[in-house]
């Protein structure tokens, strides 16, 4: 008696499932907020895009210095790199070194906050 119960509460609890996680064509998607697709009018003509799809053919780089090639590697991001010259490390990529730190400042009832959430 208790197999049969079991098959049974197992043969319903298998036909639930799908139900489960069914979508409903709506942008939530497993009970997360998803994103909803739809065309986005422009104001481009069909020259122009052509123009800007020539430019991007031509030069493949973007302002921040990386590479945007086809296949599944995609996008190459600008890395540092560096080379020993008379016993010193020097800057051989193009990239700017002077860039000034971000603005953070935390006050010490946030630090000592952070502290207690993550160090400790």
């Amino acid at each position: 008696m208790s197999f049969r119960k079991t098959v049974v509460a197992l043969a319903l609890a298998s036909a639930a499932v799908p139900a489960a996680f069914a979508s409903s064509g709506s942008i939530f998607v497993g009970g997360e907020l998803g994103f909803d697709a739809h065309a986005m009018p422009g104001n481009a003509s069909r020259a122009d895009v052509k123009r800007e799809l020539e430019a991007l053919r031509n030069n493949r780089e973007t302002l921040e210095g990386g590479s945007l090639i086809g296949g599944e590697v995609g996008y190459i991001s600008p890395q540092h790199s560096y080379a020993s010259q008379n016993g010193r490390f020097v800057h051989t990529d193009n990239m700017p070194h002077n860039t000034p730190k971000p603005p953070f400042k935390m006050t010490s009832e946030e630090r000592r906050s952070f502290q207690q959430q993550f160090i400790n």
